[in-house]
């Protein structure tokens, strides 16, 4: 737009288009590539910058390579990094917070979503071993690692980190090690929280988050995903089943990202340690 008018780059617009065509056909190969070594019992990880595109056409394609051959049960493996909206500076368009939702409703698809640098490299040749589609959730941002460096990753399988009797903090991913954090704060207010690191979301081991709810009475779920149909919700479901409990929600609301630094976006969504424990004092008082 300049000075009030608008001028349209047509001189360039066939090229843009000819870029987008030939990425896309480029995505559709790979797909197609997946499936066949899939087919052929070849173990497939394939890698993902992000499960949502902005392309229009790309998007399409993932969605119906996933579809396609996870309707047939290969054995593919998507590993898809910067997840969440500590991505940070990158925006909204960037950012992923309905990812866990897309891929719980695919069924047979693994969800596995590791806490650190330990339990990633654990969790990757876990999924490569695994005997069926699993979807791989990566942040971007440094964390701390403390979780054991050679411990065995078992999809389907829980960890508790931190024993306790007051509450159950149950978290994934970059959330866990802001449950540990709280739960320091926590003893130092006489309260025992037991945090558990949910690494994989399904098949979510419900035995194990039942049996700790019996000791609890209450749980605070954290994650960095939507409200709608992440780790809360498959707990919820859960406990609505076998174990009707007082929880509460430490998540990224009904909400898009937006642009800032790991921190401040975490702070601005209420994805810290500060808002597990305001969660933790409210679901105690509802015991």
């Amino acid at each position: 737009i300049i000075g009030g008018k608008i001028f349209v780059a047509q001189k360039y617009t066939d090229s843009i288009d000819d870029i987008a065509k030939k990425a896309a056909k480029n995505i559709q190969e790979i797909s197609k590539e997946t499936q066949k070594m899939a087919k052929e019992q070849i173990n497939a990880l394939k890698y993902l910058e992000k499960i949502r595109k902005t392309d229009g056409e790309e998007n399409i394609l993932i969605n119906n390579d996933i579809m396609s051959g996870h309707k047939r049960n290969t054995n593919v493996k998507i590993a898809s990094s910067h997840a969440g909206i500590t991505l940070g500076e990158d925006g909204a368009t960037h950012q992923t917070m309905e990812d866990i939702a897309l891929m719980r409703a695919l069924p047979g698809m693994a969800v596995v979503v590791p806490c650190d640098y330990n339990q990633t490299k654990n969790a990757t040749i876990a999924a490569a071993l695994y005997d069926g589609p699993v979807y791989l959730r990566f942040g971007r941002p440094s964390i701390p690692n403390f979780t054991p460096e050679n411990e065995k990753f078992e999809i389907g399988k829980v960890y508790v980190l931190n024993e306790g009797s007051d509450v159950t903090i149950l978290a994934c991913g970059y959330m866990v090690w802001e449950a540990l954090q709280a739960a320091e704060r926590l003893e130092e207010q006489g309260i025992r929280a037991e945090v558990v690191n949910v690494a994989t979301i399904k098949p979510l081991e419900e035995d194990a988050i039942v049996g700790s709810l019996q000791k609890t009475g209450c749980a605070v779920v954290a994650e960095e995903h939507n409200m709608a149909g992440g780790l809360g919700e498959a707990v919820s479901g859960v406990l609505a089943r076998r174990l009707p409990s007082p929880v509460e929600f430490v998540n990224g609301g009904d909400r898009f990202g937006q642009s800032g630094t790991p921190s401040q976006l975490m702070a601005a969504y209420g994805l810290n340690a500060d808002a597990i424990v305001e969660k933790v004092n409210k679901v105690i008082s509802r015991k």
